[in-house]
């Protein structure tokens, strides 16, 4: 009988077929997530405390506030103006504000098409509100004593500063579902097993430019038109009026937005004033300002939720 020959060694080692399969990458540990959020929650907390505010308790108070204001905002109007302007602002061709508006209804799924990347932006609108009115509450002690004007600016640019922690990853995610069509879950996969944890974080520095400029300059404009505005002129609709003035008066920093959904769409690699360069060298001026038109009908919106509205309940 003959005996039994051996198998011959694999040469590749790799139970892949394939040659060059990568390494996968061990997958996100969601218990990190949560304890980044216990994190942030007791930093808020000792700023608040230091600053002579109730601690834990006004924290969870006022994330719980600033959740609810910032998820009506979205739910409303929000997230349609955020996909129309990001679609302004990533494409290849400028086709005007309203002829894009009637591209995204024509596509398979009409009226849904707006709410792209909805699951991550619910997850961000409700952080993003909390983490303002919790950074607006812990500069109000410190700039107490300064001008209405510079009472206002301060204020918004803490808050700004506090949801920038936040807006990074997940408006990574929206912009990438509204560019590729697929899912929240789906973008964060690709970008996890393509570039670890460090994807999460492009845009960042864009991100968090615009999120001080914006509330700076929003909070700032607003008190300002509040102040200006004629004296026969009260109540609601004084209020109303300020907080659309301010809103619209806050765009003036939207190359910094067209830099940050280009930078996280994946079309510019450099940082936000290289990426600014490219557009300005490829479309002019006009290319800084693709957008405009929904970003400054989502400004006022943001506005009159985020810094009106709890200015008009903490009056009164």
């Amino acid at each position: 009988l003959n005996p039994r020959p051996h198998p011959k060694p694999n040469p590749n080692p790799n139970p892949h077929p394939h040659p060059h399969y990568p390494i996968p990458r061990p997958k996100p540990n969601p218990n990190l997530t949560m304890r980044a959020a216990v994190v942030a929650i007791t930093l808020a907390a000792l700023v608040d405390s230091a600053t002579g505010n109730p601690g834990l308790i006004g924290v969870l108070e006022t994330l719980s506030k600033g959740a609810a204001l910032r998820a009506a905002s979205d739910i409303t109007l929000g997230l349609p103006l955020e996909v129309w302007k990001t679609r302004l602002a990533t494409a290849t061709k400028d086709i005007g504000a309203i002829a894009e508006l009637r591209k995204i209804l024509d596509q398979p799924g009409g009226v849904k098409n707006l709410y792209q990347g909805w699951q991550p932006r619910c997850l961000e609108a409700a952080l993003q509100g909390g983490f303002y009115l919790c950074g607006v509450n812990a500069a109000k002690p410190l700039l107490a004593a300064s001008p209405p004007l510079v009472r206002a600016f301060g204020q918004g640019a803490a808050g700004g500063l506090a949801q920038s922690v936040i807006m990074t990853p997940t408006t990574l995610l929206v912009t990438h579902s509204v560019r590729t069509g697929g899912s929240s879950f789906e973008a964060a996969q690709r970008i996890w097993e393509e570039e670890g944890f460090r994807g999460f974080t492009k845009g960042g520095g864009a991100v968090t430019m615009r999120q001080v400029s914006n509330w700076s300059t929003r909070a700032f404009f607003t008190r300002l038109a509040y102040d200006s505005l004629p004296l026969r002129i009260t109540g609601g609709t004084r209020d109303l009026m300020s907080g659309i003035l301010g809103g619209i008066m806050g765009t003036w920093n939207t190359p910094l937005e067209v830099a940050r959904v280009r930078s996280q769409a994946g079309l510019s690699d450099a940082d936000a004033f290289g990426t600014m360069k490219q557009i300005f060298d490829e479309d002019g001026i006009p290319g800084l300002y693709r957008g405009l038109v929904p970003r400054m009908a989502q400004s006022s919106w943001q506005t009159l939720f985020m810094v009106v509205l709890p200015e008009v309940l903490w009056r009164k």
